[in-house]
């Protein structure tokens, strides 16, 4: 009953200091002091925490899944909608608004599993065929999900949807208390949900790049330089709409004027000038290790100290967060593209082999964060974007691609989900679409000082809105291709 009553308790920022009366508006001076503090995270989450919402997704396809059998499969678009969402979409939206609930919320998910089970078994033993769920020979060497995507394995088109999602969720949850901070991006050190979407998006764009698809022949600089003016006219459109409507950004996520747009430009040059010039498409990772490690040595001679206290004088200095942490960023893009290209499925078919291979990687890459913290004190920074960053980002990577296809193993007959189809194909169009939304909300009401309750349904509907228009696109099979 208390966390009931603390869902429609007025956060503390809101009350009056004179009377005590919830206020939802306040001036815009006061609640700029309010937004100061109230984006600080100092610590993180707890890497057990990260884990287990890492691994939710996954649970999320296999609920998903087993809501379709035990309802027949509905032919009702919008009866599918509605599953999709409550099965897809909402278990995250809890986990990141109320944490203390996520043992429930997946324990309850693998128990509809369960019964979805053994209603097939049932179904089975009496002569019916069409089973979902495969679980006697999940172990076997040679099982592996079908899949209708022909281009790339499905675990890996899920892993970039339900990064997404968790992406297009965050981005307008943490505007809220009922967000908790520590799941927000740090100031210096830590890491945490946001910090990791961070990582996502980097290494999901490196895993599907024309490098790590094999194409050999290298770019020329003038075209690939021509073919960021997209990404630059989205950051300076982001610059000109934050200054605008006066959102807050915290100067220690890129800098004064910089932005993620702006970074991504600079990567997808810096990947250029590396991959199949200074280092063959198929040492990639290497090049991402070697670039991370070099970069930390250059964070420890005293750059370290810039990038976190240094004054904002110039531009350089006034964005060096953004500009030199591309750096970081490019290692993770270069790791993608190996990934990527070690995980073709003519290479890695997605079978207990490869599902072996990424629990590999994430427990080795992790426990190489333990011993640079144990052993050299260096954190993760994702200010910073330094090695034990980039390392961690690997290691969380692995772990939910590692989910993703253990999900998809167990499943076997790989039904198509419209929302994470339409969130795949079009992922940076629905992202577009939700920082709309983002700052539409931001508009129109001081978020910070809304209840508990009243923040969780304005992210329902948020959500609603823009996984609708995924789920409509994908049963439409539109992909919107900007450039």
């Amino acid at each position: 009953m208390s966390f009931i009553h603390e869902w429609f308790e007025c956060p503390s920022v809101a009350l009056s200091p004179d009377d005590g009366v919830c206020r939802t508006r306040v001036s815009r001076d006061e609640y700029s002091q309010i937004q100061q503090t109230a984006y600080v995270n100092e610590t993180g989450a707890a890497h057990l925490e990260l884990f287990l919402i890492g691994a939710s997704p996954a649970v999320s396809i296999l609920f998903c899944h087993a809501l379709m059998v035990l309802l027949r499969w509905p032919s009702s678009l919008v009866l599918r909608f509605v599953l999709e969402f409550l099965a897809v979409v909402m278990p995250l939206l809890v986990l990141f608004c109320a944490p203390r609930l996520s043992v429930s919320v997946m324990c309850g998910q693998l128990g509809v599993v369960a019964i979805a089970v053994m209603t097939e078994r049932r179904k089975a033993s009496s002569g019916a065929d069409g089973r979902i769920f495969r679980t006697s020979d999940f172990w076997s060497a040679e099982t592996r999900p079908h899949c209708a995507e022909p281009k790339r394995p499905c675990y890996i088109s899920d892993y970039r949807a339900v990064g997404a999602i968790g992406t297009n969720i965050a981005i307008l949850a943490v505007d809220f208390f009922i967000y908790p901070r520590r799941l927000a991006k740090t100031e210096n050190y830590g890491f945490s949900v946001m910090d990791g979407g961070v990582g996502f998006f980097t290494l999901a764009g490196g895993m599907v790049s024309k490098a790590a698809r094999g194409s050999r022949a290298p770019t020329s600089l003038r075209v690939t330089a021509y073919s960021l003016w997209p990404l630059l006219l989205l950051g300076a459109i982001r610059l000109i709409l934050v200054w605008g409507v006066d959102y807050h950004v915290p100067t220690s996520e890129y800098g004064v004027h910089w932005n993620f747009f702006f970074s991504i430009a600079l990567v997808t040059l810096g990947s250029s000038l590396v991959v199949n010039r200074l280092f063959p498409a198929e040492w990639a990772d290497a090049a991402g290790l070697i670039i991370a490690a070099v970069y930390e040595l250059v964070l420890n001679c005293g750059v370290g100290g810039f990038i976190l206290n240094a004054e904002r004088t110039s531009f350089f200095s006034a964005n060096r967060e953004g500009i030199l942490g591309s750096i970081g960023l490019l290692s993770l893009f270069l790791i993608g593209v190996g990934h990527g290209r070690i995980l073709k499925p003519e290479r890695a078919p997605p079978t207990r082999i490869t599902l072996t291979k990424l629990l590999g990687w994430c427990v080795v890459t992790f426990l190489l964060v333990v011993y640079l913290d144990k052993r050299w004190g260096l954190m993760p920074s994702r200010r910073l974007s330094n090695l034990p960053f980039v390392l961690l980002c690997v290691s969380h990577h692995s772990w939910q691609l590692a989910c993703c296809l253990a999900a998809n193993l167990f499943i076997g007959s790989r039904q198509r989900i419209f929302i994470l189809d339409g969130v795949q194909k079009n992922m940076l169009a629905i992202f577009l679409l939700a920082n709309q939304l983002t700052g539409m909300v931001n508009v129109t009401m001081q978020t910070l000082l809304q209840p508990p309750a009243t923040a969780f349904a304005i992210l329902v509907l948020y959500c609603i809105v823009w996984s609708g228009v995924s789920y409509a696109l994908a049963c439409r099979h539109v992909a919107l291709k900007f450039w």
